[in-house]
Parts: C-alpha cells; structure tokens; sequence
C-alpha cells in the first residue's frame, strides 16, 4: 500500500572511505512519482562521493539503481527525479553502476540509499524522497 509522502529525512556524517547503505523503506507499491534530494555540505578532505537512490522489485534480493547524484570537493545541493514509464526495452539491473546524475524509469515497493565515498571526508549528507501514487 503507497504512503504518499516525504518517505526519509535524514542527515549522516559522512564516514570513512567505503561503500554504505541506508534503509530499506517498504510499502510503496503503486508509487508514480519519486523525487530525491541530496545535500553534500563538504568542511574539509575527500576525494568523490556517489549517491545511488535504489529500488527493488524481489523483495529486498536484488537492488538496482533508478538515480545517482556524484560530488567532488565542492558542496552542492542536487535533486532529480523520475516517472514510472513502461518499458520498450529489457534493462539489466545493476546496483552502483548507474552513470553520474544518470535516471532510470524504474519504480518498484522498496527504496534505499547505497553511496561510496573515496577519501576521508569531514562533512555531511542530508537524504530524502518524496514518493507519489497515481
């Protein structure tokens, strides 16, 4: 069952150089809509940071990207977002391998958060999603 709405807020030290993930968020069958919105707010330090907003339709088996936001050493808020379309042809679903700022039409009834960061960051990462039913 969709609960429309802001589905995560939330702020994370950005940590040590390596791979996290955030969530899962469930029970957003039937979502038309996803926007997502990422804060990187960078003090010192820090080569990269990738972002991935991912969705999985095998109930938490396989996580695939549906959005990605990438930073450097420059704070910069970003959004993006994306429609539930029919697709016209077969996607190979893939976790962290959507290219930068890249989108995929793809809405399933779980939501998570995976990022990568290289070097050791001082900063932080504000997360959240809003999710829309049609």
């Amino acid at each position: 069952m969709l609960r429309p709405g802001v589905q995560t807020a939330v702020q994370i030290v950005i940590p040590v150089a390596g791979t996290y993930t955030v969530g899962p968020y469930t029970n957003l069958a039937g979502a038309q809509y996803v926007a997502a919105w990422a804060n990187m707010v960078r003090t010192s330090g820090g080569t990269s940071i990738a972002l991935w907003l991912q969705t999985s339709v095998s109930d938490n088996n396989e996580w695939f990207d549906i959005m990605r936001f990438s930073w450097t050493t420059t704070s910069a808020k970003k959004m993006l977002a994306c429609t539930a379309k029919q697709q016209t042809t077969v996607l190979t679903p893939a976790a962290a391998t959507l290219g930068s700022e890249g989108v995929v039409e793809v809405l399933g009834d779980r939501y998570r958060w995976q990022y990568t960061t290289v070097g050791t960051y001082v900063g932080t990462l504000d997360l959240s999603f809003y999710v829309a039913g049609g």
